[in-house]
């Protein structure tokens, strides 16, 4: 998954988990959708570390999750499962993340890879492309019902400039990888792919950034 596939992710299950076991724990959504994205740090360190290997890892988050719960408890669960959900949900789908880096280099999750195996790169894209379109169309049906979304501006700001941090920096990691890519394979399916995620993250970003419901951030932890 890309940006908003992993952002949506983490928002959905931290949601439903709430309702499914009556769990009252709070969160600020900048820091959430920071934490869904963290496992892809690992771009500005290619290719010292290739993607999808230690930093998308049961053996390199379990400790700092562990942590986290064991240091701040219930307020530390909504962002491990953020954190969690990239590589063990959201990866999967689309990627080929190598869970267990260290002790063992199977990888988890080819779909994709397998597509491009079969019918090439371009038709590997378009599948990531569809999966990301599939699931922000389901947070724009979601944030106009009775529920509604707020907007990350809703938070303390100091969680915003986290949020835009990350997300600058795993952007500044994806370019050169991301342009090369472009350039290897030029053809219409790719053109299609791009445009369908350059307007999945449009639509993700106008969406949290206005917001379609106004919350108190009274009951969030600065």
């Amino acid at each position: 998954m890309l940006f908003a596939g992993h952002m949506v992710l983490a928002y959905f299950l931290n949601q439903a988990l709430k309702r499914k076991f009556q769990l009252y724990f709070t969160f600020s959504l900048p820091l959430l959708f920071a934490a869904s994205i963290l496992p892809d740090l690992d771009f500005l360190f290619s290719p010292v570390i290739p993607h999808h290997t230690i930093t998308h890892s049961l053996t390199f988050w379990s400790l700092i999750c562990l942590a986290l719960i064991i240091i701040k408890k219930q307020a530390a669960l909504p962002y491990v499962i953020a954190v969690l959900s990239h590589f063990l949900i959201g990866d999967i789908i689309t990627g080929n993340p190598t869970l267990f880096y260290g002790l063992s280099n199977q990888t988890f999750g080819n779909i994709r890879s397998d597509l491009s195996s079969l019918y090439g790169a371009d038709y590997g894209m378009l599948y990531l492309a569809l999966v990301e379109a599939a699931i922000v169309s389901m947070f724009v049906v979601y944030a106009i019902s009775g529920r509604g979304v707020p907007s990350i501006f809703s938070f303390p700001m100091k969680h915003v400039l986290i949020f835009g941090i990350v997300l600058l920096l795993i952007l500044v990691g994806t370019l050169k990888s991301q342009i090369l890519f472009v350039v290897t394979n030029q053809n219409e399916i790719i053109y299609i792919s791009y445009a369908i995620i350059v307007l999945s993250q449009m639509i993700f970003a106008a969406i949290i950034t206005k917001g379609t419901i106004k919350i108190s951030i009274r009951n969030v932890a600065d």
